[in-house]
Parts: C-alpha cells; structure tokens; sequence
C-alpha cells in the first residue's frame, strides 16, 4: 500500500463520515416527528379538556345544590305597604 492508497482511504472515510452524519441528523428529525406533530399537540388538548370537564363537573354539582335547596326553601313575597 502506497501513500496515494492511504490518501484515498482518508478520503473515502471522510466522505462516509459525512454522509453518516447527514443520515443521522435526518433520522433524528424524522425522530422528533410524533413528538412535535402529534405527542405535544394532544397533550395540549388533554389539558384543555381536563379543565373543561372539572368546570363541567363543578357546574352540575351546583345546579343540583341550587335545585335542591330551591326545593327546600320557598320564601313567600312579603307585602310592605308605607303609609
């Protein structure tokens, strides 16, 4: 092996090298995909649904206090007259 092989391995090396380094920041891109695409989107949506059935369950409970004490309580109208 002369000098002009090792350079060309040197070479050829460094242009496999290259090219695995593209592939890998490409796999990692494609990686991260799901996370930004479809992981982080519903883990948005989750929370704003979460909130929104606590308020939703919040809601009925007092609708059904309100029914219930309005069924308990009947305060009639008092006439006051001022002469």
């Amino acid at each position: 092996m002369n000098r002009d092989d090792g350079a060309s391995l040197l070479v050829a090396f460094r242009g496999l090298q290259a090219e695995s380094l593209k592939q890998g920041e490409a796999h990692l891109s494609v990686a991260n995909e799901p996370e930004n695409l479809v992981a982080g989107p519903f883990e948005s949506w989750a929370d704003r649904r979460s909130k929104a059935l606590l308020l939703d369950g919040f809601l009925a409970v007092y609708e059904e206090a309100v029914s219930g004490v309005s069924g308990i309580v009947s305060i009639p109208p008092v006439n006051v007259s001022y002469h």
